[in-house]
């Protein structure tokens, strides 16, 4: 219930205040995205990347930029938009899209090329997208 009321007040209060101020490649934070995609981001909740950045957290390494580049969104200067890889992690930064409204303003073409950005040879050596393509991306 909570989470209805809190969509609704997204789209009636926080959307329209958030489109007027965003700007193309800009980062919204998955809040913003929720605020529409409700489904999605509750099955997202149940997959290892809306945990990334805590795999960081316990091995000490949550300030270090060039993981965190893997395991947050929006990251610049060791500071991040979403601490999780969340949904402009690999759509892209949803400055754009909240404003225009319009679905070809983010990527929706996500593919193989996407996923191997972050799971390298080298970090995520068993990673097979096969695999995880039929667990469901969102969980």
């Amino acid at each position: 219930m909570r989470k209805t009321v809190w969509a609704a007040v997204a789209a009636i209060v926080i959307l329209p205040i958030t489109a007027a101020t965003q700007a193309p490649g800009e980062y919204v934070g998955a809040e913003t995205c929720t605020g529409c995609h409700e489904d999605v981001a509750d099955s997202f909740e149940k997959t290892a990347h809306a945990n990334a950045l805590e795999v960081l957290v316990e091995a000490g390494s949550d300030g270090d930029a060039e993981c965190l580049a893997c395991h947050a969104t929006g990251v610049e200067d060791s500071k991040y938009v979403d601490g999780a890889v969340t949904c402009e992690a690999c759509h892209g930064p949803g400055g754009e899209h909240v404003a225009t409204g319009e679905a070809t303003t983010i990527n929706n073409e996500i593919g193989e090329a996407d996923c191997l950005k972050c799971h390298t040879a080298d970090w995520s050596p068993d990673f097979d997208y096969d695999e995880y393509l039929a667990k469901g991306i969102h969980g």
